[in-house]
């Protein structure tokens, strides 16, 4: 929560929306086959983007720990945002 409230209003609001959107999508998984892992490996990259000047190798290190953080975010929505 306190890195989150580092963040800029804006941005962590819609953080906050697309979450709680993945999270929705997730609570449906039986209907829809995207559970929460499926969703952060989808999205985990896309949200949390390497910067332009990092190497390869480095954006692609850091790929499991960003869906974890993102599986984190979707399963611990309630607790983390609201």
């Amino acid at each position: 929560r306190q890195v989150l409230q580092e963040e800029n209003e804006i941005d962590r609001a819609v953080l906050a929306y697309v979450l709680r959107l993945l999270s929705a999508v997730a609570a449906n998984s039986a209907a829809n086959r995207m559970d929460a892992k499926n969703l952060s490996l989808l999205f985990g990259p896309i949200i949390f983007r390497a910067p332009a000047n990092a190497s390869l190798n480095s954006s692609l290190s850091d790929i499991p720990s960003v869906c974890s953080l993102v599986y984190l975010f979707i399963t611990e929505y309630a607790r983390i945002f609201e």
